[in-house]
């Protein structure tokens, strides 16, 4: 429902922590692999940001999009942002 809102709305970027990971007990790549699926067949805003807790849930969070996206890193490149500490 978000992404569809976000669309409606006409907003161009969208964010989300690894929903259901941690308390939820879902691994961080499992869900990171959910959610790409989703946003990939859905309409969605031109960037959609997943947003990890730390370095290790990045890496398993790119882990599940790159299985999402059924490539092993060449043809596709992943855009990370870090704050600055």
């Amino acid at each position: 429902a978000s992404l569809r809102v976000a669309v409606e709305r006409g907003f161009n970027s969208i964010a989300f922590p690894a929903l259901g990971a941690g308390v939820g007990g879902l691994s961080v790549e499992d869900v990171a692999e959910v959610m790409t699926r989703v946003i990939a067949g859905s309409p969605s805003p031109k960037l959609v940001a997943l947003i990890a807790r730390d370095s290790a849930a990045l890496k398993a969070m790119e882990v599940g999009v790159r299985r999402a996206l059924n490539t092993s890193g060449e043809e596709c490149s992943l855009d990370i942002f870090k704050t600055p500490s």
